[in-house]
């Protein structure tokens, strides 16, 4: 699949995303985030080394009811425990990262954790995009939010493609490159600051908001690489087949499941610009 095929799926797949945050209520974008989590977790399960038909299913039903008795509950104040938790497991994903490139661990050898960082993986993204679309300027947040992560994987890719030299963490992910996550980055606080100052921003509140974007940016390329662990950890190239020229749904969703739990912490930090 080469990149016309890629941009043939993404223009259709990114208008109709952002066109189901500003049109659908609440509990009707908090269904459909549950089915693509939903598709996720069963391409995860098979990423954890769960083979049998009934484990697999046992498995998405187990997450997907987690999921969805925190996620409609009718009191979420428990919302930034589960975002500081989240947090906490991708500071312990940066390190299996960096412990992967130095050889000194192997995610094939820990089946269990595989599986339960499916959980920690998805569920809080699920929860954090729910209670993003439900707050103040909710869908307007959740755009931004769908916005940076898309530009700083595009602008990732592109660059990694025409000028990566230097590779980011080949044990991990060969195809990755330093120059690609520079350009990543930059993208997203470019465009962090543009959304700043069309919010008109105060001065200070435009520096947290473009740090804080950074910071979301870095986060999504631990959640990039940790999902190319898991891959690399079960022989798979790509988590499925779902969506041409990009794999399996995972795929598309590796690098936000990252950057919401981080956003979402920041967010109060920031100030609302939207």
């Amino acid at each position: 699949m080469g990149i016309s095929a890629r941009t043939a799926t993404a223009v259709p797949l990114a208008v109709a995303i952002i066109a189901g945050v500003l049109l659908l209520p609440s509990g009707a974008f908090t269904g459909i985030v549950g089915a693509a989590v939903t598709l996720a977790a069963w391409e995860w399960s098979a990423l954890a080394g769960i083979v049998a038909l009934t484990r697999r299913c046992l498995y998405v039903a187990a997450l997907i009811g987690a999921g969805a008795a925190v996620c409609l509950a009718p009191a979420l104040q428990a919302t930034t425990h589960v975002m500081a938790g989240a947090a906490g497991f991708w500071i312990a994903a940066l390190l299996m990262i960096v412990a992967t490139q130095r050889r000194r661990f192997a995610f094939d050898q820990w089946p269990r954790l595989r599986a339960l960082s499916g959980a920690l993986v998805l569920l809080p993204a699920w929860l954090g995009l729910v209670q993003l679309h439900a707050g103040a300027g909710g869908t307007h947040e959740v755009i931004f939010l769908l916005l940076l992560v898309w530009s700083a994987d595009t602008a990732a890719f592109y660059a990694g493609r025409k000028w990566g030299r230097h590779r980011l963490c080949p044990e991990v992910s060969p195809g990755k490159s330093w120059e690609g996550a520079v350009a990543g980055l930059v993208a997203g606080v470019v465009l962090a600051a543009v959304y700043a100052a069309l919010r008109n921003a105060s001065g200070r509140a435009m520096v947290i908001f473009v740090l804080l974007a950074a910071f979301t940016v870095a986060a999504s390329i631990v959640g990039d690489l940790f999902e190319s662990m898991i891959k690399r950890s079960a022989n798979r190239k790509d988590s499925g087949t779902l969506l041409p020229g990009h794999g399996g749904m995972l795929d598309r969703m590796d690098s936000l499941t990252a950057a919401v739990p981080v956003y979402l912490l920041g967010l109060p930090l920031a100030g609302r610009v939207s």
